[in-house]
């Protein structure tokens, strides 16, 4: 696909790098390999993220699967957990090939460095891995390590959440990962968007439909829970047509049955499809302020009966709100506290404070100017997805063969189906 093609082209120097130091990583021991995963461990300092009832724990392994490929780096187009430490993630995936328990023993010395030995859970307890059930990722033996075996834990959390794609859900999955917490377990899954086509074609996500509703089935079958994570803004879209996308998206992910949904405001990352569109330092694809206010106020409007079921990603919305100035900061602020990160929001009083502050927006000269610029577009999505692919392709290369390409693939995007 046209979108692969150019993810594999903006980590290309990135791959280069992580392809030379996996190299040099498998002429060491195993015994040297740990050390040296130990001590990028040491370096990167991560902290727990912590709440009275709620704690995020971020664990260190060979990456996402579907972005690290056999032959190039390339995975979804909004997405760089990974370009700064591509040399962590070759020593790791060396590590693993020469000895999988070595391996599982730096996975549980990256989570006991955040959270020390034998540590007491959180109401909550959140495990941060790409794809939690990818068995390359996360192998069995680095399972029962770090949470059966001498569990990191002094006893069995009571609630968790943990993130898969949904082409790695099974049953035994399911059921494996429920044993570790005692009451309940949720499982987050990346749908970013309703639509397949754009999920594959320009977000380069490689997951269908078929696969969404199936992990689903699978996981309620299990007695888990559904958390839908999904994009508020996309690439190379404007924010009208990007609402349009993101409404569409919610109707679906509550048509199929979810139990939860996290909205994740659209940040421009250094290797994404976001930061090679955007022309200049103040141009970029991060989801607006306005536009944001527009979509809570529209989950209320249009799916009043599921509004519990939203909260927006706490990393993400702060990031946003520090990327604002002036009244646009000022108002972020507003939103951020109305919202409270945790879905407070929907409260009777949560709302109020929300609507108030969204009704003085709506007055202040920065959304005026949002709302003309929005409503000055007319452009179709598939106009501007043909166009923000012309542009990425004479970015990347001297002929028009790849978009040639992508003008087939786009014939087959319906965006008669979008609401």
């Amino acid at each position: 696909m046209f979108i692969d093609k150019v993810m594999s082209e903006i980590w290309k120097s990135t791959y280069e790098a992580y392809t030379e130091a996996l190299g040099a990583s498998r002429s060491k021991s195993t015994e040297e390999l740990k050390e040296l995963c130990r001590n990028d461990i040491n370096k990167l300092a991560e902290k727990v993220f912590l709440s009275d009832l709620h704690s995020l724990t971020i664990v260190e392994t060979i990456g996402c699967q579907h972005q690290f490929k056999k032959n190039r780096i390339s995975g979804c187009t909004f997405c760089d957990w990974d370009s700064a430490r591509v040399g962590e993630v070759a020593r790791l995936r060396a590590l693993l090939e020469k000895d999988e328990q070595a391996y599982a023993d730096v996975v549980k010395y990256s989570f006991q460095k955040i959270r020390g030995a034998k540590c007491s859970p959180t109401l909550i307890e959140q495990i941060s891995i790409h794809d939690i059930m990818d068995t390359v990722q996360f192998p069995e033996a680095a399972f029962r390590h770090v949470f059966v075996e001498d569990s990191v834990y002094n006893t069995s959390p009571e609630i968790g959440i943990v993130s898969a794609r949904a082409s790695s859900v099974t049953a035994e999955q399911v059921k494996k990962w429920k044993q570790v917490f005692r009451k309940s377990l949720t499982i987050g899954i990346g749908i970013e968007v309703g639509n397949q086509w754009l999920r594959n074609n320009w977000l380069n996500k490689n997951i269908t439909n078929i696969q969404i509703q199936r992990s689903i089935e699978l996981i309620h079958e299990n007695g888990a829970k559904v958390c839908a994570n999904i994009l508020l803004g996309i690439p190379g879209l404007s924010n009208k047509n990007a609402l349009t996308v993101f409404f569409d998206t919610c109707r679906y992910i509550l048509e199929i049955g979810v139990d939860f949904i996290l909205v994740s405001p659209l940040i421009t990352k250094p290797k994404s499809l976001g930061s090679m569109l955007a022309t200049d330092a103040d141009e970029s694809d991060n989801c607006q302020s306005a536009m944001i206010a527009d979509a809570v106020y529209g989950i209320t409007q249009r799916f009043s009966q599921s509004i519990s079921k939203f909260t927006f990603s706490p990393d993400n919305f702060e990031a946003a709100i520090l990327k604002a100035q002036g009244e646009e900061r000022e108002f972020m602020d507003r939103v951020y506290k109305a919202i409270d990160n945790m879905g407070k929001v929907y409260t009777s009083k949560g709302l109020l404070e929300f609507y108030k502050a969204y009704e003085e927006l709506k007055e202040s000269d920065y959304y005026r100017k949002e709302e003309a610029l929005m409503n000055s577009n007319s452009s179709s999505i598939t106009e501007e997805l043909r166009e923000s692919a012309l542009r990425i392709n004479n970015i990347l290369w001297d002929n028009d063969e790849h978009f040639s390409d992508f003008l087939v693939e786009v014939e087959d995007f319906k965006e008669s189906e979008l609401l």
